[in-house]
């Protein structure tokens, strides 16, 4: 708490401050005393060395996994990125979807797998179906975009929401929640949906 108190103290001595999104820079307005005229939004960027469509070994060995047609997530698994939600979601997908598509969650998710695994067996996802991959390299998780079905980023709340531009750098099909700063980066009505439906 100490900690949070005297960060918010030493912003009243900045010269600027910048923000990775128009919802971070409006949140800080609304939120803190910072003058507003010396918020500035520079927006986000991925690694598009790393993140494109081009395909490589990484997409190889992918494929030579036998995944077969996947939903990808990729990200952490803390409330705000509402997974719980996207595994009901997915199991509510008449059962011929489901043998076709297996639902894949990349990203640090430990402390949090045996909540996905019980939410799995809610449910009633059998485990073939719902993968839980970890931790992957930047250069394995461009393959997965670019060979996935479906990304989906069903978040709440995000200050950029970077997994959304990876996906897209990497041509995958995407769809994510309608709210904080995704929008900015999706730029595609037809592509959102309410988190909480």
């Amino acid at each position: 708490k100490n900690f949070y108190l005297n960060m918010l103290k030493e912003l009243s001595s900045i010269d600027c401050l910048l923000t990775n999104s128009e919802f971070t820079k409006n949140e800080l307005k609304r939120l803190t005393t910072i003058d507003p005229r010396l918020v500035f939004n520079v927006s986000s960027g991925c690694n598009k060395e790393v993140f494109n469509s081009n395909e490589n070994q990484h997409d190889k060995l992918l494929i030579e996994k036998n995944l077969g047609p996947y939903i990808l997530y990729c990200g952490a698994a803390d409330d705000r990125k509402n997974l719980k939600r996207l595994i009901k979601s997915y199991s509510l997908l008449k059962d011929k979807l489901k043998i076709i598509y297996k639902i894949i969650l990349v990203g640090e998710m430990e402390a949090s797998a045996g909540d996905i695994y019980y939410w799995r067996d809610q449910f009633e996802i059998s485990p073939d179906q719902l993968i839980l991959m970890g931790f992957v390299t930047d250069e394995e998780l461009a393959a997965l975009y670019r060979n996935c079905s479906l990304f989906i980023f069903p978040s709440f709340h995000e200050g950029f929401g970077l997994p959304v531009l990876e996906a897209m750098s990497c041509g995958a099909p995407v769809i994510s929640s309608d709210k904080s700063s995704l929008p900015e980066i999706v730029g595609l009505r037809e592509a959102m949906f309410n988190p909480l439906d």
